[in-house]
């Protein structure tokens, strides 16, 4: 809260300084503050804000909202185990294992959405991966192997 608090006061001196911005926006997102933390990304232009980091952190934004805040982890997991189709469960537990840096279970779990109901939740499931991939910087060895995972599974 006290770094927060000093980001927000440094915002308002210095408003064209992104690095601020972005910082500011990823200790809102750590708080659990998404809307807040949206609204310092929104506050960059349009060009900025589709650019790293900007676009990472709205995608941990966007994952921060899937993950929902009812269930522990631990009881999505189990009730997973139970009912193995329940793909809310799945996708509230593949958002929280992305957002713990649990990256490929997390993967696992979209995939699995994608090839049970593609049209999960207006396509959930494959805009949750492509915000996994933009957190990890749209490259590596994961996101080249879950993008072919992702695109045998659409074809």
């Amino acid at each position: 809260e006290q770094a927060l608090a000093l980001l927000l006061n440094a915002l308002g001196s210095d408003p064209d300084n992104y690095r601020i911005h972005q910082e500011a926006a990823a200790v809102l997102i750590e708080l659990g503050r998404l809307d807040e933390a949206e609204n310092v990304i929104r506050s960059v232009p349009a060009n900025v804000e589709q650019e790293e980091p900007f676009s990472s952190l709205s995608a941990r934004i966007r994952l921060g909202r899937m993950a929902g805040d009812g269930r522990e982890t631990a009881d999505l997991r189990e009730r997973l185990e139970e009912t193995p189709d329940d793909l809310e469960a799945r996708l509230q537990l593949a958002a929280r294992e992305a957002l713990a840096g649990d990256f490929e279970p997390s993967m696992d779990n979209l995939l699995q959405i994608i090839r049970q109901d593609r049209k999960f939740a207006d396509d959930a499931g494959r805009k949750a991966l492509l915000d996994v991939f933009s957190i990890l910087d749209n490259q590596g060895p994961l996101v080249r192997k879950y993008r072919s995972l992702l695109s045998s599974a659409l074809n």
